[in-house]
């Protein structure tokens, strides 16, 4: 994907093309599912701080 002097090169072979086709659509499935899962642990985080009054717990006494 560069060429001689280590710029982007003018074209690509369409072999490389399709491959990075296929690797951009799985890496956006991927990225996809780690955003759900952010999107999750925010709501739980979320909850469990409603339900603690929004208040830090009481630390032990040392």
């Amino acid at each position: 994907m560069r060429d001689e002097d280590r710029g982007p090169a003018v074209r690509a072979i369409p072999a490389r093309v399709v491959e990075l086709s296929r690797e951009r659509e799985r890496e956006r499935e991927r990225i996809d599912r780690m955003i759900g899962d952010l999107l999750r642990w925010r709501e739980v985080l979320d909850e469990v701080i409603a339900t603690g009054g929004g208040q830090p717990s009481p630390q032990p006494a040392a």
